[in-house]
């Protein structure tokens, strides 16, 4: 509620303005989702796993007025978007359980506090030409999220878009300074090539800067420059969809004590689609990805192999965003632990993931997904690299495009890489989303 009080005389403001300057269209979107979570040994790998039980929220209202034309009769047209959103456990005053707390912590806010997800301006046709400029707040990935994404808080800076500059060849400009912290903290900058052929290739550079503490090497740091090189590639085609990411890091680090660490690594993303019709059942789809990230080597002196991008697509709200319900892995880190920075046991870094999934025809509407991942780390400095598999399965109910309701059940079984006796943690939740 205190969102749409904030975002309320913005909208009032942008009624008469929208009229005034001949807007080509007003968009109020809106939406809601509610989760109710139950947790059996959270934190499982942590020094305290604990069962948790609690509704999740999250809440979104955004305006954009587009089409605006500062100068009548030129092709120079402005948009304009406001968006808030607010996350949070329902009821909740005290501190968040771990390890929601620090994914929290990401967004610098209070729980359930309104914050300003997006606040831009975008110049279309910027002089006349094939450009167009965001300034702002604003929305952000770098191909699939791997190395940058503004994961769902947006990032404060500059975009330039350049389409059609050699036939159908894009080219893409950005400076970024995350708003959460001080000025000069931390940044990213790059540019990225886009080539569409029959699927989409990028190309991309990107420069992170990172002097907010970071570790290297299980040292502190005074300052992270970290450079991403990356191809990305997407296609569609037919029933196959296609999806895939390679990405090398390059960079150093500056350790607290007065050394520096020189950075390495590189990353790895395969993922394919299968849709197929079976008969009269309907349609069904099949699903497979690869993916992996090189770890620390443990003979390795003054060189960080760790792939570990600062700004990397892994977070949902106040939940995480990767492979597996439960251990919510992306190619670096991963829920499970509170002791290292990577969530990993010690000793152990990078993860290589492989998803083998289903998605049943609908019976009723309601689509039945199984899916098996696999989990090992790249390398390990005690032992096993086995870090486990995780089963879950999934109940979806669309209604139209605006009302969905999931039910799921993981399951995380951990390996060898854990000491004997770690308990299994399971998440069984149901969530349903509205918008508008």
């Amino acid at each position: 509620m205190r969102a749409f009080k904030t975002i309320l005389p913005l909208l009032l403001a942008a009624l008469p303005y929208a009229q005034a300057h001949a807007v080509t269209r007003l968009d109020i979107n809106a939406g809601v989702k509610e989760s109710a979570e139950s947790w059996n040994k959270l934190n499982f790998a942590g020094a305290a796993p604990s069962d948790q039980s609690f509704i999740m929220q999250d809440a979104s209202l955004s305006v954009q007025a587009s089409g605006i034309h500062p100068t009548p009769g030129l092709e120079t047209t402005l948009d304009v978007a406001v968006s808030m959103r607010s996350v949070g456990i329902a009821g909740s005053t005290a501190t968040l359980p771990s390890p929601f707390n620090s994914t929290a912590s990401r967004y610098g806010i209070s729980p359930f506090t309104p914050f300003m997800q997006n606040a831009y301006l975008r110049v279309n046709n910027l002089f006349e030409k094939n450009l167009t400029l965001t300034a702002g707040r604003q929305p952000f990935a770098l191909g699939s999220g791997l190395t940058a994404s503004d994961n769902g808080f947006g990032l404060s800076g500059f975009q330039l878009n350049a389409r059609n500059v050699w036939g159908d060849l894009g080219v893409q400009a950005f400076f970024f300074q995350p708003s959460k912290y001080d000025s000069g903290e931390t940044s990213l900058a790059g540019a990225a090539l886009t080539i569409p052929t029959e699927g989409l290739w990028q190309f991309y550079a990107l420069n992170e800067r990172d002097d907010t503490g970071t570790q290297s090497m299980g040292q502190a740091t005074s300052s992270i420059k970290r450079q991403f090189y990356g191809l990305y590639y997407i296609l569609q085609f037919g029933f196959l969809s296609f999806e895939g990411e390679a990405a090398i890091q390059r960079g150093t680090a500056d350790t607290a004590a007065g050394g520096k660490n020189t950075l390495g690594g590189s990353a790895l993303m395969l993922s394919g689609k299968w849709d197929q019709r079976l008969s009269k059942l309907g349609m069904g789809t099949a699903r497979f990805t690869y993916a992996r990230a090189s770890g620390q080597k443990p003979d390795a002196q003054g060189h960080d192999n760790a792939f570990f991008p600062g700004w990397g697509k892994k977070y949902d709200g106040l939940e995480r965003s990767g492979y597996g319900e439960v251990f919510a892995a992306t190619l670096y880190d991963a829920y499970g632990s509170t002791s290292t920075a990577n969530g990993l046991p010690a000793g152990l870094s990078g993860i290589q993931v492989i998803n083998l999934g289903v998605t049943l025809p609908p019976v009723k509407g309601i689509y039945t997904s199984v899916d098996m991942f696999f989990f090992e780390a790249d390398t390990s400095a005690t032992g096993s690299k086995k870090l486990g598999n995780e089963l879950d399965i999934a109940f979806t109910y669309a209604y139209r495009s605006h009302l969905r309701m999931r039910a799921v059940y993981g399951a995380f079984s951990p390996g060898a890489a854990y000491p004997e006796g770690t308990e299994s943690p399971k998440k069984v939740a149901f969530t349903i989303a509205a918008d508008f």
